[in-house]
């Protein structure tokens, strides 16, 4: 975050006070930058305790609304305690007393009135009691609303005091920076694929949060891949022993998938909304909604899940084999004053990059640039659409890429992102069709590109669309170690795929305390469409990973295998209506005492 504030100072010693700051303040990454014939002498961060918590104003809010649906409930109930006395009245009185004759029409008129005004009173008497209901609906709303205020933190607003002399009466400029937590942003990319032989369409969007409890107005934002809550500094290299009693590590293997899952707070139960969730060492990400929803594709099993929410300590888990992971958070965090060295300062000047990426340990950073003055000014509309397409200028360093967005808008301190567009860019895509028979037996469209660091992507989630229609959500991971990118666009069901076993060729037997199992499989394809494609197919040998077991290849039609992972590919050109046949074969041996699932 940046400051700037003129100034007019006398002859001495002053004090320029910048108030209504983040409570997040980190007071380590302060610098402050003077413009003028004046010396600064200190620093100090503090936190206003004294300033009237937004809690107890909103709690005073609900207990006045609170009293005055008592207020109106009581008086709903003499209402319908008077109605009540009213219908008895009529009750006790409706016989017609006296020693006169009482025609018939003296008796219609009595039995009418009686009815009218007995009909009258009980319809105010029903109206009532609904009215009556409703307000207790409503009071029991004001009193859930009143228990979660109990609950929530209070977190006063920062004050940066700068301690300033000046020889002589002297007019200046105070500049003013640091790093703020509970802010950043992550990618979202839009991928839309127009047919073969076409490029690709990408549109890559940022997805800023800031929670810093101040609203940004009017600011000049820069997003960096720079994550300054990760340390510079090279790890020393340590030896790896093994030997006996040293469990080898396991691996569960690799492949992207989906989590999803909800986040509570751990005393009360209540979901948390806009918990930011984001993969560590990535800037995949993402926010919960406001029932404390997530869904989140993360890149393997090994993936460290990061969870973190103002007031609360964060939480870290591997994303594993489960697909569900609902999260407890604790209540954390506490405000404490702070002095700031500021010995050195004009030796250390912060790069944008890094002096406002404003992270809790996050990826990338944003950093807002505001004016003093802009402070007064009002808030452009410019998040009505909630998606702003900006002019946006790329910087690349030496280890990180920062986008310069140029002009000003306003993000306010909320629990959902706001969406940001970046860049568009035409890609030059090869199309091609693959499939996984031994997974899923159907043939999906797939786009590859090269050169992706070329268009400064990030890991991130991807929309996917073809033909203007949503597929569905893919991982983009421009920084593997893989040169070609690949995007699955869905499956097409003009290309048949079947895989089933040869049944002549599939056997097992028992040879001395060995099992011989043998298998064949047949791949069959068509092309049912009008035109060529070219098809890869994958499949699979057992590989064994102890000597007791012995595999042993009979079959692969061509195809070419993988001799550490046992993967077979096939690549296929097929005409239009033309059908190709593969098989795959193999022999395992192995003690009887193993059991081994081929399946």
């Amino acid at each position: 975050m940046t400051r700037e504030a003129r100034v007019n100072l006398p002859a001495g010693e002053s004090r320029i006070k910048f108030e209504q700051l983040s409570p997040f303040v980190d007071p380590q990454s302060i610098r402050v930058r003077g413009d003028g014939n004046f010396m600064i002498t200190g620093v100090r961060f503090e936190h206003n305790f004294k300033k009237e918590s937004p809690v107890t104003k909103r709690q005073k809010k609900l207990i006045r609304q609170f009293d005055s649906i008592n207020d109106l409930m009581e008086q709903t109930g003499i209402a319908i305690s008077v109605i009540d006395k009213q219908i008895a009245f009529l009750n006790k009185n409706n016989q017609i007393g006296g020693n006169g004759k009482i025609t018939v029409n003296d008796l219609q008129s009595v039995g009418n009135y009686y009815a009218g005004q007995l009909e009258k009173l009980k319809m105010r008497k029903w109206k009532l009691e609904k009215r009556k209901k409703y307000l207790e609906k409503e009071k029991e709303k004001i009193a859930g609303e009143l228990k979660k205020t109990a609950t929530e933190k209070y977190f006063p607003p920062g004050e940066i005091m700068v301690e300033i002399r000046a020889e002589k009466p002297v007019r200046g400029k105070i500049r003013l920076t640091y790093q703020v937590e509970h802010a950043g942003w992550y990618p979202l990319y839009e991928i839309h694929a127009s047919g073969e032989g076409k490029d690709l369409g990408l549109i890559y969007k940022a997805k800023v949060y800031q929670q810093t409890r101040v609203d940004w107005k009017n600011v000049q934002l820069s997003i960096s891949s720079g994550n300054p809550s990760y340390e510079a500094q090279l790890p020393k290299p340590s030896p790896l022993i093994v030997g006996r009693d040293v469990p080898d590590e396991t691996v569960t293997g690799t492949g992207a998938f989906e989590i999803k899952g909800t986040v509570r707070d751990k005393q009360t139960g209540e979901p948390l909304p806009g918990v930011n969730i984001l993969i560590k060492g990535t800037s995949i990400g993402t926010t919960t909604d406001f029932d404390g929803r997530y869904k989140l594709r993360v890149p393997g099993p090994d993936a460290i899940v990061h969870i973190s929410y103002i007031g609360y300590n964060p939480v870290e888990f591997r994303a594993g084999d489960k697909n569900r992971w609902n999260v407890y958070l604790e209540a954390g965090e506490t405000l404490q004053e702070v002095v700031v060295d500021i010995s050195g300062m004009k030796r250390n000047p912060l790069s944008p990059a890094n002096a406002g990426a404003a992270l809790s340990g996050k990826v990338a950073g944003a950093i807002a640039f505001e004016d003093e003055e802009d402070d007064k000014k009002e808030e452009t509309d410019i998040l009505k659409p909630r998606s702003i397409i900006l002019p946006v200028e790329t910087v690349a360093g030496q280890t990180s890429v920062s986008f310069k967005i140029r002009k000003p808008y306003s993000i306010p301190s909320e629990a959902l992102p706001v969406s940001v567009e970046v860049s568009r860019f035409r890609i030059p895509a090869r199309y091609l069709y693959q499939t996984v028979p031994y997974k899923v037996q159907e043939a999906f469209l797939t786009a590859e590109f090269t050169n992706g660091e070329k268009y400064k992507l990030l890991p991130g989630e991807a929309m996917v669309f073809a033909d203007k229609t949503y597929l569905g959500k893919t991982l983009l991971m421009p920084q593997s170690t893989d040169d070609t990118l690949s995007i699955s666009l869905g499956h097409d069901p003009d290309v048949a795929v079947e895989r089933s076993p040869v049944k002549d060729f599939t056997r097992k037997r028992m040879l001395g305390n060995k099992i011989i199992e043998e298998r064949q499989w047949l791949i069959k394809i068509k092309n049912n469409k009008s035109r060529s494609i070219t098809l890869r197919v994958y499949d699979r040998v057992p590989v064994s990973n102890i000597s007791s077991v012995d595999v042993e290849v009979l079959e692969l039609s061509g195809g070419k295998m993988d001799k550490d992972t046992g993967i077979v590919t096939w690549t296929l050109k097929l005409p239009p209506g033309k059908r190709k046949k593969l098989r795959l074969g193999y022999r395992i041996k192995y003690p009887e005492y193993l059991k081994i699932d081929l399946d």
